[in-house]
């Protein structure tokens, strides 16, 4: 890709008490291939990882710190009001890009509104020895997509010009908001899928991560679902549907 040609990337993260994740995160993307692209980190109340940002001065680095806990829509809405790309990639704390993420999605969004690629979910047990690799991979299909949400947000980057057309993340719709910012998309302009694992996405088998328990957060899945007339749907998350298939967990029939 041409350097001239190379739109700068605004990488999104945000944090909460998990420094050693984001050391990590934060690690890799410094070895990225792309490297017109700035990260802006928003702090959710937790504690200060100033000093931490302060190691990676190669990066393009913002740093916002909430004094207490805001929700984790609400930082990526204030990573957007830091954010100057043409482009915004989304990125949690505890993934992982692998190295040629931002170039392979960017190269084709001259051509698309929003890309995402596959990801390689790595589920682990901290209190066993339990660890397990699968493959995470979807072509886009819409009316699949009217039954269950296939991309993983940090594998999406997508064109900073929609959210004029769009607004912000909907904070209301809380741990489905990526789900509801793709549907939007998906109505607005065009996606494509990039058959390709750039992405490591952690999950967590003792149940730390905030998708462990999708029965929980049912509310926000009835939200979801009347904002966009889906009907009801099963609660699910990434590492079931890689691990079951949707058959099994009544996505299809």
């Amino acid at each position: 890709m041409d350097n001239k040609a190379q739109p700068l990337v605004s990488v999104i993260i945000p944090t909460y008490n998990r420094a050693i994740q984001l050391r990590e995160c934060l690690t890799n993307l410094s070895l990225q291939t792309y490297k017109n692209f700035e990260v802006c980190v928003v702090n959710n109340g937790g504690k200060s990882v100033a000093k931490l940002i302060e190691k990676f001065r190669t990066l393009k680095l913002q740093l916002f710190e909430f004094a207490s806990n805001k929700g984790h829509v609400k930082c990526r809405n204030k990573a957007l009001e830091l954010a100057r790309g043409e482009l915004i990639a989304f990125c949690d704390d505890d993934d992982i890009f692998l190295p040629n993420h931002i170039y392979d999605l960017v190269k084709i969004l001259s051509r698309y509104d929003l890309a995402y690629s596959d990801v390689e979910i790595v589920a682990e047990n901290n209190k066993t020895s339990q660890k397990e690799r699968l493959l995470f991979s979807f072509n886009y299909d819409a009316k699949l997509f009217a039954r269950t949400n296939f991309i993983i947000s940090s594998s999406a980057i997508y064109k900073r010009s929609l959210h004029d057309i769009l607004g912000n993340f909907d904070e209301e719709a809380r741990n489905y908001w990526d789900w509801d910012w793709f549907l939007r998309v998906s109505k607005a302009g065009n996606l494509v899928h990039v058959p390709k694992v750039t992405v490591i996405y952690r999950f967590d088998l003792s149940g730390g991560n905030v998708s462990a328990h999708p029965e929980s957060h049912v509310h926000d899945l009835e939200y979801l679902c009347r904002k966009h007339n889906l009907g009801k749907l099963p609660s699910t998350n990434f590492y079931f549907m890689a691990k079951h298939g949707l058959h099994k967990i009544g996505i299809l029939p």
